[in-house]
């Protein structure tokens, strides 16, 4: 009996040894290689292999051959022409520039060998068109400087074959084992070769906005504590900055490489509070720091520095606006020497002195022809771009367009007539495409910016980069937060429609810049998708003619269902397309059963109007609009009908039930059956891609209580008007509604909060203690359901427009100096005067909701306990306690009452020879 146990027990510790074994990993050359790229390459394999070598031409010394290296060996080859395995595969192919090729096999041996080859991007970054007068050509010995770029995105390549996933910027996705492909004999069982679409594939990160690498691209400290609780406000100042320097910025870098951008951006910002820090040598050799550290993976770095634009505390070159011109200049090349001293490959800068405001034309064309000027003949080929907003209402005066001469020129055009070093960023906001409805920012719709820059890819000798967003922060999606997989769809529609417009076309687009701001609730899903269009559009030009670009996104999610099994990536695919597709004809297009609103009222019948969130400013604004009192007024969000309007107006009513109701509802709808969809594929997701999928179905949940809490609230204030027959109980079912979903999306948030790929506290945090113009994290708002909230108060106690208000505008709009005391003046005084104490005068603790809403408690009763999750044995203490603190008053005021009766009887008799019987107790 012993000896077929003990048989059994070596079969079950071989099966066991067999599952765990890990391969021998090889890696050979890749002295080529960005020098950060290499180390990295090996920290990722290291955890899944059994061991890890590294050798160069140099010193090899692994004696097998490869074809006598056996099964549990995975080799890496890494474009060296003198390693002796460069002959295993044949791949003599020239590749174009910033390219890769990845070819592997099983050797006779049964190793898995993979060559990977790469070649070098070009050495700058697109300029001035060779037609261009100003156009300096690259010289011939020039090559790119930090590495073979190629190659670094060939290894990413691979790794995802063999099951890692770079998905979220800060958290990449490593298997638990290397997923080796099936063995086909001596065929390739990997044969790839891929090239970029566009030369110029970069990223923004809005560092203006308080996001969760923000502090650190400021040179900032940020604060580390081990609970949510402890916020910056109050917690010990710790320099977090070498720690993100050295773990997490790397994980974004590698995030690029692995999505194939070349390039990214960051806004540097200063204000008068810390102005001794903003050009200090310490702030400049932080700069220095993470400059280079992006370079050494292979990647271009930019700084966004404004000339004039002074909104949301921006860094600007001229930051002391003087009488005298060559004043001005001087500050502007002192600036910029200052700026460059930390080593950047690019600049971007912005046109007025903020979105909305303009400057005298002639003036901010001197100032933009001087710094492009300065920048190319004192820092060559450092290339120089500004942004070409959608913001309306704005001409230069004294500038024609030169497509129509009987009219003056846009503002945010005048670039057209800068010189030639001036690259233009045609930028969109927002969701919407470069065609179909953008009812934001004053427009109809962004055709007339992609007219321009149509034009200017023909016409012009600049640069032209599309420069479109993936999140709009504050109050439109993420933080509200919404799962918006149709930017990502509207992204690659965007480049659909920039090949087809260049089909005749000498002159190409130069590429993209994407606009991220913030990753969590699902938003990496938007970067990777139109991060990766810039390389790849996954345009089919035999497709038929389409408003969308569905096939396409199933497409894009391939770095992520190349992981899933075959039916659980359809499913997967045809999801996200579902939700973009649903999303496409509700949130932005207000479409329902195929029928669009009536034309009259398509600016406030879209989707996206009414689960977006709405501040004080969104309201303010929407006043000022509608009133026309001052030209140009515009929202910087798509429309709704107001609450209050609602309530009062039968003209708007009647607009609600006939359009808005059904939409709503639709919403609503959609968006559960869309949820319950997501949930189920959960369980047959991979272990190691869960978090993945998580994130994406907690951002869905949250999209759908979000419609179902808009639908309800709005069908509440209909019950409160002259024409709700039948509606006597109606009210209070749907404010139990309303509480169940807030108690939901409490609960959600509350678990989606442990997830952050950052601590909670840095971007979910509650005060000034940041370099951003904002008192609050990026996802404070989430963390508080601020814009629920709002909603329900202004449905319940038809509140002012002031109410809840968490910004103060001319804190944003002016950033520094004089303009910034004279803000600072007005909020100080404000809270005298009653129409702007709320306006400018903001909460100076963090609010607490429900509980700071003054009078909703009364209206809103079911809610406190519920949300908060007090038991009820806490209600029976207080109780109790409110019962003792009512007799100890009804007790005292009874003493009270007898002693003065007391007093009153001697006082009388005093007066009166009335003398009053005595009581038992006087006569005892």
């Amino acid at each position: 009996m012993v000896a077929p146990a003990l048989f059994v027990c070596l079969i079950l510790l071989a099966c066991q040894a067999a599952v765990q074994a890990k391969p021998r990993v090889v890696i050979v050359g890749g002295a080529d290689l960005p020098a950060e790229v290499g180390p990295r390459f090996a920290a990722l394999l290291a955890p899944l292999a059994d061991s890890l070598d590294i050798y160069s031409s140099a010193n090899f010394t692994l004696s097998p051959s490869i074809d006598d290296l056996s099964s549990e060996y995975v080799v890496f080859d890494l474009n060296d022409p003198e390693s002796p395995y460069s002959d295993v595969v044949e791949d003599g192919s020239e590749l174009p520039d910033d390219s890769f090729s990845i070819k592997a096999k099983f050797t006779d041996g049964g190793a898995f060998f993979v060559h990977i080859k790469g070649s070098l991007p070009p050495a700058y970054p697109p300029g001035p068109r060779p037609s261009s007068p100003v156009y300096v050509p690259v010289p011939e010995e020039s090559t790119f400087q930090y590495g073979n770029r190629g190659l670094a995105y060939g290894i990413y390549a691979a790794l995802e074959e063999l099951g890692f996933a770079f998905l979220h910027p800060l958290a990449p996705a490593t298997p638990p084992e290397l997923v080796i492909p099936a063995s086909t004999g001596s065929e390739l069982v990997l044969d790839i070769q891929s090239s970029p679409k566009w030369p110029w594939r970069a990223i923004h990160i809005h560092t203006q906005h308080p996001l969760e690498l923000t502090p650190f691209f400021q040179g900032w400290y940020t604060h580390e504590t081990t609970t949510f609780e402890s916020t910056p406000s109050n917690a010990s100042e710790v320099d977090t900055f070498p720690y993100i320097l050295e773990n997490e910025y790397p994980l974004f870098l590698e995030w690029l490489l692995a999505n194939r951008q070349n390039a990214f951006e960051v806004f540097l910002l200063e204000t008068k509070a810390w102005l001794s820090f903003s050009r200090s040598e310490e702030r400049h050799n932080r700069l220095k720091q993470y400059v280079k550290k992006a370079q050494d993976f292979g990647i271009w770095i930019g700084l966004d520095v404004p000339i004039l634009f002074e909104q949301q505390h921006a860094f600007r070159l001229l930051p002391d606006l003087q009488i005298d011109e060559e004043l001005n200049l001087i500050q502007i090349r002192n600036s910029i020497d200052w700026v460059m001293g930390a080593g950047w490959d690019f600049l971007g800068t912005e046109s007025g002195s903020s979105e909305f405001t303009s400057v005298p034309a002639a003036e901010m064309l001197q100032y933009l022809d001087e710094t492009a000027s300065y920048l190319a003949s004192t820092y060559p080929f450092t290339r120089l771009w500004i942004k070409v907003h959608c913001s309306t209402g704005q001409i230069a005066e004294g500038y024609i367009d030169p497509r129509n001469p009987e009219h003056g020129i846009n503002f945010n055009f005048l670039p057209h007539y800068a010189n030639d070093n001036v690259g233009l960023l045609v930028h969109t906001v927002e969701p919407y495409a470069l065609e179909g409805p953008a009812f934001t920012y004053g427009n109809k719709n962004f055709s007339y910016l992609k007219d321009f820059m149509n034009y200017e890819i023909v016409e012009s000798k600049k640069s032209v980069v599309f420069y479109p967003e993936t999140a709009y922060w504050v109050s439109v999606d993420i933080d509200v937060p919404l799962f918006l997989p149709t930017y990502a769809e509207r992204r690659l529609y965007d480049l659909e429609l920039v090949i087809k417009d260049q089909e005749q076309s000498t002159n190409e687009l130069d590429g993209q810049l994407i606009f991220s701001s913030g990753w969590e609730w699902g938003y990496w899903l938007n970067d990777v998708i139109s991060a990766r269009a810039a390389w790849d559009p996954l345009y089919d030009p035999t497709s038929p003619p389409s408003n969308n670009a569905l096939p396409a996104l199933r497409k894009s999610l391939g770095p992520l269902a190349k992981h899933f099994s075959a039916d659980l990536a359809e499913k997967f695919e045809n999801l996200i397309a579902d939700w973009a597709e649903a999303e496409l004809a509700l949130v932005l297009n207000g479409t329902v059963d195929g029928i669009n609103p009536p034309a009259d009222i398509a600016s406030f019948s879209t989707g996206l109007g009414y689960l977006e969130g709405w501040d004080t400013w969104d309201d303010i604004s929407k006043v000022v609009q509608e009133s026309k009192f001052v030209k140009g007024a515009t929202m910087t969000q798509p429309d709704r009908i107001g609450l209050i309007p609602l309530r009062f107006s039968s003209e708007k009513q009647q607009q609600y039930r006939a359009h808005i109701a059904p939409l709503l509802r639709a919403m609503s709808t959609t968006f559960d059956e869309l949820v319950q969809r997501t949930e189920k594929l959960l369980d047959d997701v991979p272990t190691y891609l869960k978090p993945l999928v998580e994130d994406i179905v907690d951002a869905g949940r949250m999209t759908y209580l979000r419609a179902k809490l808009v639908d309800d609230v709005f069908a509440y204030v209909e019950t409160q008007t002259h024409f709700c027959p039948g509606c006597t109980s109606k009210p209070k079912l749907l404010l139990l509604a309303v509480n169940d979903t807030l108690a939901a999306a409490h609960a959600v948030v509350q678990n989606r909060e442990q997830q952050y790929r950052v601590p909670a506290y840095r971007v979910a945090f509650w005060s000034e203690k940041n370099p951003t113009a904002y008192q609050f994290g990026y996802l404070w708002s989430v963390h508080s359901l601020h814009y629920w909230w709002r909603d329900v108060q202004r449905a319940l106690l038809h509140v002012l427009v002031c109410n809840m208000n968490i910004i103060n505008p001319l804190k944003l709009a002016l950033g520094t100096g004089e303009l910034l005391d004279t803000a600072d003046f007005i909020e100080r005084y404000s809270k005298f005067i009653p129409g702007l104490r709320d306006c400018l005068s903001l909460v100076g603790h963090e609010p607490d909701y429900p509980r700071d809403l003054v009078g909703l408690k009364k209206k809103f009763k079911m809610f406190f306990g519920k949300v908060q999750g007090v038991k009820w044995w806490v209600w029976l203490v207080v109780l109790l306690v409110v019962v003792a603190i009512v007799g100890a008053i009804v007790w005292f005021v009874e003493e009270v009452f007898k002693v003065l009766n007391h007093v009153w009887r001697w006082i009388t008799g005093l007066f009166s020879s009335y003398q009053p019987i005595p009581d038992a107790e006087e006569q005892t």
